[in-house]
């Protein structure tokens, strides 16, 4: 167990475990896993683990409380997170660029099977904040898919596509970063 976010949940005994099961990768997927739901979850409870099985129990919870999570945002009983980053109009020389938080699974679902790109399946990311998903739409290129990440105390661009996956055209990708230095915090 090399990761340091990972010793938080291991004891001399859990590691004496994991050091008898060396064959069995598994048990880092596992502290790995968990790393990932808590922050999806925005859990910040602390375990310290005396046994592989201890482990396993707490992350059988997790997946648990993590689908039950999933289940509520895509149905519409937990609202997502309220966009970072108004959405907005960019006016630029080729024509206005309008640029929309994709705030409900529903949206990010239709937005992911017209550019057929996994946004759709990126619910968990947006909702727990993380990921902050929007489409782009001028009246000079293809719809864009945009996604955000935090960086110290601002978003920038994380990612930007065409349809498919497609690079970003350069006039679009031009006005999102227009458009963030004039929104963004």
């Amino acid at each position: 167990v090399a990761d340091p976010q990972l010793h938080t949940f291991c004891t001399p005994g859990l590691l004496s475990e994991i050091e008898a099961r060396a064959a069995d990768p598994g048990v880092s997927g596992l502290l790995l896993d968990i790393l990932r739901m808590q922050a999806d979850l925005q859990a910040t409870e602390s375990r310290a683990f005396r046994t592989v099985a201890a482990l396993k129990r707490y992350h059988d919870i997790l997946v648990e409380r993590h689908q039950a999570q999933c289940d509520a945002w895509e149905h519409g009983r937990l609202p997502l997170p309220a966009a970072p980053v108004p959405s907005g109009i960019v006016y630029t020389e080729p024509g206005a660029t309008v640029i929309t938080y994709l705030d409900t699974a529903e949206k990010l679902r239709e937005h992911g099977r017209q550019q057929r790109n996994c946004v759709g399946t990126l619910l968990v990311h947006v909702a727990s904040g993380n990921l902050p998903i929007y489409a782009v739409h001028s009246g000079f290129a293809e719809p864009h898919s945009l996604a955000l990440k935090r960086f110290g105390d601002t978003w920038i661009i994380r990612e930007i596509r065409g349809p498919a996956n497609r690079p970003a055209d350069k006039r679009v990708t031009a006005a999102v970063t227009r458009w963030l230095r004039q929104e963004a915090p």
